[in-house]
């Protein structure tokens, strides 16, 4: 299995639903990596992970970006250096921090 994780852009000074982060699992077994990656966008884009979503902010740029890091192993959304910033900010915009989309298709919520 793959996960990819997308990374919300606080565009105009806040963050949206679903999450500040959201990692979406891929069996990608028979797949290239660019069709797993189109496999994990699309089920982002499920969930509401849009390049083009609202708000764009001129200064700040897109809400979400189509770039996504790969990671083999189920990631950590956070390092400990950033945990309580990140922490923080999904309490202030009540957003949960991160939201992880599992291949069995499963979600789940972690919550600051």
């Amino acid at each position: 299995m793959t996960w990819y994780v997308y990374r919300q852009n606080n565009s105009q000074g806040v963050f949206t639903k679903p999450a500040l982060f959201v990692a979406v699992e891929v069996n990608a077994t028979g797949l290239s990596a660019e069709e797993a990656k189109a496999v994990a966008w699309a089920r982002a884009g499920k969930v509401g992970v849009e390049p083009y979503a609202k708000p764009y902010c001129p200064c700040c740029g897109e809400r979400w970006s189509d770039y996504a890091s790969e990671y083999k192993e189920r990631p950590a959304v956070y390092s400990e250096s950033y945990e309580s910033t990140y922490r923080d900010w999904a309490k202030q915009d009540k957003v949960p921090l991160a939201l992880y989309l599992h291949a069995d298709g499963t979600k789940e919520e972690v919550m600051p």
